[in-house]
C-alpha cells in the first residue's frame, strides 16, 4: 500500500527523533533502560527455557569445526609473529614475573601427587626400545668424531671397523646399546624410588638458576620466521584436530557439562556466577555504540537504516486505517 503524505511525514519525524536520541546524550539512558529491562526479565528466565544444548552444539559445530578459514590466517600469523618477536626483544620482564615461584611450586606439588601417572611414564620409558638406540647412536657418532679429531690416521684404520654406525652393528655398538639400556632402566628405577620432597627441591633449585633471566634474551635465539612457522604449524594442526571425532565429542561434553550445572539456573544467576555485572555491560555498550553510531551518521548510513526498519509499519493497512479515521485538524 502506498504511503500517505501524513504517514511519510510521521516516518520522517520518527527517524529524526531516533537519530537525535542515538547521537545525543540520551544514548546512555536508552541503553541503561534496555539493560535494566533485560536484567529484570533475566531473573525470571532460566537457561534451559531460552536455549537448548542442541542449539549451542550446532552453533559451535558451525564455527569451531565446519567454518573454512581462508588464506588471511597465515598473513595474520606473519604479522603477529613479527610484532610479538619485536615486543619480546624489548621486554625486560623476568621469567618469574610470568610464572611466580609460588605457582610453580603448586604445579610441581600437584605433579608429585600424580604418582601413578609418573610410574606409568617411567615404565614406558624403561621399556621403550628406541630411546636406548637413540642414545647409543649419539654415543657412536661422538666416538667417531672424537677419533677422527684426536687419533692418528694410522690408528684410525683399526678404530673405524669397531665404531661402525647402527646400520652396520658392531660388537662395540652392541656393548654400548646394552649399556644404555641398563643405565636407562636403572635411572627409571631410581626415579621411582626418589623421595618426592627431594625431587621437588631439586626442580626448584634448577628454577632458581633461571627465574631472574629476562624473557627478552629469548629473542636472540629465535628468528621472527621461526615464530611465524610455529603459528602456521599450530594452525594446521588445529585444522586437522578439529575434524576428528575426539574434538567434536570434547566440545559436546563441555556443553553438556555446562548445561548440567547451569541449565536450571536463571540468567541473572548465571551472569552473577560468571562475574558479569550491569556496570560492565553498560560500560562496554558505551565503549562501542557511540563511535559506531557517529561513523554511520557521518557516512549517511544511519537514517536510511532506520527508515528501512520503520517504513513497512507506516505503509501497513493498520496505519492507513488509523490515519484515515483520525479527525483532521
Amino acid at each position: 500500500m502506498e504511503m500517505s503524505p501524513l504517514a511519510a511525514a510521521l516516518l520522517e519525524a520518527q527517524v529524526q527523533f531516533l537519530m537525535k536520541d542515538l547521537s545525543g546524550p540520551r544514548l546512555q539512558k536508552i541503553i541503561e533502560l534496555g539493560l535494566n529491562d533485560a536484567l529484570e526479565h533475566a531473573q525470571d528466565l532460566r537457561l534451559n527455557e531460552v536455549v537448548t544444548p542442541l542449539m549451542i552444539k550446532e552453533t559451535v559445530q558451525q564455527y569451531a569445526i565446519k567454518l573454512q578459514l581462508r588464506s588471511a590466517v597465515p598473513e595474520i600469523a606473519s604479522a603477529v609473529a613479527h610484532l610479538l618477536h619485536e615486543q619480546i626483544a624489548r621486554k625486560q620482564t623476568h621469567i618469574d614475573q610470568l610464572l611466580p615461584g609460588v605457582y610453580l611450586r603448586e604445579f610441581l606439588q600437584k605433579a608429585m601427587e600424580m604418582k601413578e601417572m609418573r610410574m606409568r611414564l617411567l615404565d614406558e620409558l624403561k621399556s621403550n626400545p628406541f630411546l636406548p638406540r637413540l642414545l647409543a647412536d649419539l654415543l657412536m657418532r661422538y666416538l667417531h668424531q672424537w677419533t677422527e679429531q684426536h687419533t692418528p690416521r694410522l690408528l684410525q684404520r683399526f678404530w673405524q671397523p669397531a665404531i661402525a654406525d647402527a646400520q652396520h652393528p658392531s660388537k662395540l655398538y652392541d656393548l654400548i646399546l646394552q649399556l644404555c639400556e641398563s643405565c636407562l632402566q636403572d635411572l627409571c628405577e631410581q626415579l621411582k624410588d626418589l623421595d618426592d620432597e627431594h625431587l621437588l627441591e631439586s626442580l626448584l633449585d634448577a628454577w632458581e638458576m633461571v627465574r631472574h633471566r629476562a624473557i627478552g634474551r629469548i629473542s636472540a635465539y629465535i628468528h621472527p620466521a621461526d615464530v611465524e612457522d610455529f603459528f602456521v604449524i599450530i594452525y594446521e594442526y588445529w585444522q586437522n584436530l578439529r575434524q576428528t571425532d575426539f574434538y567434536s565429542e570434547l566440545l559436546d561434553t563441555g556443553i553438556d557439562a555446562f548445561f548440567s550445572v547451569y541449565g536450571d539456573s536463571t540468567l541473572a544467576d548465571l551472569l552473577a556466577d560468571l562475574g558479569i555485572r550491569k556496570e560492565m555491560m553498560l560500560a562496554d555498550a558505551m565503549r562501542f555504540a557511540p563511535p559506531v553510531l557517529r561513523v554511520l551518521r557521518r557516512k549517511k548510513m544511519l537514517a536510511p537504516t532506520l527508515r528501512k526498519l520503520l517504513q513497512p509499519f507506516y505503509e501497513s493497512a493498520q496505519v492507513h486505517q488509523l490515519l484515515t479515521a483520525a479527525p483532521s485538524t
